[in-house]
């Protein structure tokens, strides 16, 4: 790998108290008709989530996962052979904060305990039919722009605004490259994955045109959204535990505010999920949805480390089941 890249000078860090806002790396790479094979290693200092030509590279989510930064940095080693063409094509990695300098801890929590800035180190490996390979790193190729994330953090919530989505004409800035120092290493457990997708139970209603949606259970990840509204449009989801007298209860340990915002485009339904967040919750207050909100609008999807099950457990007790159903 030639090197890491991260923004410009004026971006790198962020003042002590405050949210890094994610990135986004692009650069453009020529394939030739001779091409058999292609891999692509990546990790970041944060997490990331990347597509070439547009396609999602991977199902891994939140990668390349919480580490002891200093002491290691994982990366991914992924068959990317079938997302590329002959001719142009286009690498873009969205990369957020994460538990490198996203804000841990309870009670407020502190930031950038492991660094003060976000970065991508890559490296794509191209081999044609005679056996010879072409490597492209992590080099001055890449430029960086602010994407249509405008904010991410892990738990806090993300804000995702479809009328800043970037494009070959947006303003793209130059990167500023390190040498790597990072102890990278390969992965020796599984990633995080989705695993399950489900609707509401019910709805309720509430003053000022706000709705609760009930998934019907606690659980770890995220919520994915079809929707259809003005363009400008902010919709708010805010993520909780329990109700107390019907009510949302947005107290926690840790401060966390846990909320999602969705600004639509207002040309059609549009679809969206969460990148670089996720929630511990059962009920959902949205505030600001357009028109009436249908089954299927709202769906809440699973995130966990993807671990094989070796085990299974079932009694006479419903309860029972469904508490080790809930924790497993």
């Amino acid at each position: 790998m030639v090197g890491s890249v991260r923004s410009g000078p004026d971006a790198l860090c962020t003042a002590a108290g405050k949210p890094h806002r994610p990135l986004v790396f692009r650069r453009e790479v020529e394939v030739g008709r001779n091409m058999k094979e292609a891999r692509f290693y990546i990790t970041a200092r944060g997490v990331y989530e990347a597509a070439i030509n547009g396609r999602k590279v991977g199902d891994h989510i939140l990668a390349p996962g919480w580490t002891s930064y200093g002491d290691r940095l994982v990366y991914q080693t992924l068959d990317v052979s079938e997302h590329l063409v002959v001719g142009s094509n286009t690498i873009e990695v969205g990369v957020a904060e994460g538990w490198h300098c996203g804000k841990l801890g309870w009670h407020g929590g502190r930031r950038n305990i492991y660094g003060d800035s976000i970065g991508l180190i890559a490296m794509l490996a191209l081999r044609d039919g005679s056996g010879e390979e072409r490597i492209l790193g992590t080099d001055e190729s890449w430029k960086w722009a602010y994407g249509p994330v405008e904010s991410s953090e892990l738990c806090y919530g993300e804000m995702y605004d479809f009328n800043a989505q970037l494009s070959e004409k947006s303003t793209w800035n130059e990167v500023k490259c390190q040498r790597i120092t990072d102890n990278l290493v390969a992965p020796d457990g599984p990633p995080v994955r989705k695993s399950q997708e489900f609707v509401w139970r019910k709805i309720l209603r509430r003053p000022l045109g706000k709705m609760v949606v009930d998934l019907g259970q606690n659980m770890v990840g995220r919520i994915r959204v079809s929707v259809d509204g003005p363009r400008g449009t902010a919709i708010n989801f805010q993520f909780v535990e329990v109700l107390e007298d019907g009510e949302v209860v947005t107290r926690t340990p840790r401060d966390r505010k846990a909320k999602d915002t969705l600004v639509l485009p207002g040309d059609g339904r549009a679809e969206c999920e969460p990148r670089f967040a996720f929630h511990g919750f059962r009920y959902v207050e949205v505030e600001n949805w357009p028109g009436k909100l249908e089954i299927g609008d709202i769906k809440g999807t699973f995130v966990h480390t993807d671990i094989r099950e070796t085990g299974s457990f079932s009694c006479s007790s419903p309860l029972l089941n469904k508490l080790h159903e809930n924790v497993r």
